[in-house]
């Protein structure tokens, strides 16, 4: 994804599941013939409503979760403000 702010490209880390589903659909003769419009209507639908989730205020109980998740990836130090502030 891009940095718009600093104007740099940062690798986004994604789980290893979601990458060899991604190529499952996306790079197998199967998962491309299935890609009907409605398929990619509802893959854009589902990502649009996780977008909105992560949006909202309620999302702030899943920081925690996330951090643990990406222990490994995220150095703390880094963070501009307190984990309170969210």
């Amino acid at each position: 994804m891009i940095d718009k702010k600093r104007k740099r490209l940062v690798e986004e880390i994604i789980d290893g599941k979601i990458i060899l589903s991604m190529r499952a659909i996306y790079q197998s003769k199967v998962g491309l013939g299935i890609m009907d419009e409605g398929a990619k209507e509802i893959l854009q639908s589902l990502s649009e409503k996780q977008g909105k989730k992560m949006n909202s205020v309620e999302s702030v109980k899943d920081i925690l979760a996330f951090l643990e998740f990406f222990k490994d990836q995220i150095n703390l130090a880094e963070v501009k403000y307190p984990m309170d502030y969210f």
